[in-house]
């Protein structure tokens, strides 16, 4: 476990990394390892630039490794001089093409009165995508007026955009890039794809695997995002009679999580350390961004039968979405067969082993 071993160990069995252009997590949880880009204050946010995750930490080396070198190679992209560039064409027409701060681009199409009839700006494309195409792209929106269609213009200007930014062009809307792509855009990138490389669109084994990799790591992430943190541990302590730690707010239960039979901490926001996990959810419900202004928290442990009692069915009926019920189903899998991940870390420089911490009583 070399790669990780001058990282910084944080809490909850987590690693920290931080350098001038990204900063990073790695903590054990309900799956394994998770790593996600953080703000400067080592905070995820609630819809992070980038997650993944893997059943061991070992799993995770490379994809950390391509992360800070995609931020490095951004800095560096984004320390570009602005430049401007100029191609004449046919009937006086005249496309300008424009890189600005690095990483952003604007490709504009005038006619011979000098008056703009198309358009077609961007940038330079985020984390998740890159992974999938296997190299840094750009993508953006584009706009022509009905006297240019059909001239083959817009390839040109998507030429005269990958000239100044030194990048493949590939479409919005496609391999987790940002925006839609309507049906003529579509036939007009397919037609570029039949005649040049067009990452994504041109058929790659390599670019499918990493696609549905992502797609993989993508539906577990939003499961935990939208599983209901009040129903899902009330649903797994149903299934195999645990405990279940709940938050009361102003007397009223708001969310929890389940107890497994070591001890760990089992709930849709993947931390396996109970203090930390406690900390984050009693923040969020006092937070004045959540609209409330002044409450109390209070953290019961209760067993399956408190559960019954203090937690009625009208409550949850209507927080059983599907990802709760699958979030619920998967964890009862994982407990059952005894593959609940456990807060531990081994390093040659650091040697760290949390399987169980202090319950709330």
């Amino acid at each position: 476990m070399a790669f990780f071993d001058d990282w910084t160990i944080g809490r909850g069995g987590s690693l920290v990394y931080q350098d001038d252009n990204v900063n990073l997590l790695v903590q054990p949880n309900a799956d394994g390892w998770m790593l996600a880009v953080t703000d400067e204050r080592g905070e995820i946010p609630y819809h992070p630039t980038f997650q993944w995750n893997a059943e061991s930490i070992e799993m995770l080396e490379g994809m950390a490794a391509f992360v800070i070198d995609y931020a490095s190679k951004k800095a560096e992209l984004s320390s570009r001089p602005d430049i401007q560039r100029e191609t004449e064409i046919d009937g006086g027409w005249k496309i300008v093409a424009k890189r600005e701060r690095g990483t952003s681009f604007i490709v504009t199409l005038h006619d011979d009165a000098g008056e703009s009839i198309g358009e077609y700006a961007g940038f330079l494309n985020t984390l998740l995508p890159t992974f999938v195409l296997g190299e840094m792209t750009i993508q953006g929106s584009q706009m022509l007026s009905d006297i240019a269609r059909g001239k083959g213009i817009a390839d040109r200007m998507r030429d005269a955009a990958e000239d100044v930014m030194g990048l493949k062009a590939v479409p919005h809307g496609r391999n987790f890039t940002q925006g839609s792509l309507s049906e003529s855009a579509a036939k007009s990138w397919a037609r570029r794809a039949s005649q040049r490389r067009v990452p994504g669109l041109t058929p790659e084994l390599a670019v499918k695997v990493r696609l549905e990799l992502a797609k993989t790591v993508g539906d577990h992430f939003a499961e935990l995002r939208y599983a209901d943190n009040l129903a899902a541990p009330v649903e797994i302590s149903k299934a195999i009679g645990c405990d279940v730690v709940v938050g009361m707010v102003d007397g009223e239960p708001k969310f929890a999580w389940a107890v497994s039979p070591e001890g760990l901490a089992v709930s849709p926001d993947g931390i396996l350390d109970q203090e930390l996990l406690a900390e984050k959810l009693v923040e969020r419900w006092t937070h004045p961004g959540f609209g409330v202004e002044e409450c109390v928290v209070t953290l019961l442990r209760l067993n399956a039968d408190q559960v019954k009692e203090r937690i009625s069915e009208e409550l949850l009926e209507f927080r059983r979405e599907k990802e709760t019920m699958s979030f619920a189903a998967r964890m009862v899998d994982k407990m059952g067969r005894g593959t609940l991940p456990k807060m531990r870390f081994d390093g040659e420089a650091h040697r760290m082993a949390m399987s169980s911490v202090a319950m709330i009583g």
